[in-house]
């Protein structure tokens, strides 16, 4: 694969959705708390979204660095144990 060709996909918020992901609310403010959910995941309600984005992916590879260990001790233990 190459970039030739760049994609992009875009998910738009619709009625039918908000009021599918937030039953029983319904019209506008199904519509509202949709919006609220996308401005919230996206951290665009933060006053730096930048610095939050840049703040919860050093975060991410903080907790796989911590996953990681604890699967490397996990491994070594049963390593440890297996006889042969």
């Amino acid at each position: 694969m190459n970039s030739d060709n760049t994609w992009t996909i875009v998910s738009v918020p619709s009625r039918a959705w908000a009021e599918r992901v937030f039953a029983p609310e319904t019209g506008n403010r199904a519509m509202e708390l949709l919006w609220d959910a996308i401005f919230k995941v996206t951290r665009m309600n933060e006053p730096d979204p930048i610095q939050a984005w840049r703040k919860h992916i050093d975060t991410l590879g903080q907790k796989a660095d911590e996953l990681m260990l604890i699967i490397s001790n996990t491994c070594a233990i049963k390593a440890a144990t297996v006889r042969i």
